[in-house]
């Protein structure tokens, strides 16, 4: 009936935004108000005909698969678009690099792609010879003493540490030695 493919749509509708759990609840409300407004007796939730089971079975069936399924193109349609922007700027970044004379204009470039694609704050500390670090200039990110303690870890190490990792985790950021 038409009032059976209105519920379906605001399941559908409903799955362009919501996750798993919601969609499961959505399409369960709409087949238990299908049943209570148009499955003989009305205005209850008992089915007394076999056919009329089937029926609500099928319809909650229906509902919850395309529901998941509206929800799935979803998640596809943004992994799609994640993967197409990295792609972006991993080409921009070879770009970038390509036209750069100078490791200064290298550092600027990953900074920047780094800015731009992971939203992130990036900031470059390079060592010189007698193991001090310093921030360079490009930096997005200004770090305290106890970060450039950690940073000064990573580079001895030559381990990734700080945020994220088992190494110094309560760490503001984290820190990857580049080593050339």
């Amino acid at each position: 009936s038409a009032a059976a493919l209105l519920y379906l749509t605001a399941v559908i509708v409903l799955g362009r935004w919501l996750g798993q759990g919601p969609i499961f609840l959505a399409a369960a409300l709409s087949a238990l108000t299908w049943n209570f407004a148009f499955i003989p007796p009305l205005y209850t939730f008992r089915i007394t005909k076999l056919e009329d089971g089937l029926t609500f079975g099928l319809f909650f069936v229906i509902a919850l698969i395309t529901g998941r399924l509206t929800t799935r193109i979803r998640a596809q349609a943004r992994a799609q678009d994640a993967g197409e922007r990295r792609a972006t700027a991993l080409y921009q970044l070879t770009r970038d690099l390509a036209a750069a004379r100078s490791a200064d204009d290298v550092i600027r470039a990953a900074v920047t792609r780094n800015t731009d694609v992971f939203g992130a704050r990036p900031a470059v500390l390079l060592a010189d010879s007698s193991g001090h670090i310093s921030l360079h200039p490009s930096a997005a990110y200004d770090i305290s003493a106890m970060e450039a303690g950690v940073a000064l870890w990573t580079l001895q190490h030559r381990r990734p540490a700080g945020r994220f990792t088992d190494t110094l985790p309560a760490s503001d950021g984290y820190y990857v030695p580049l080593i050339t």
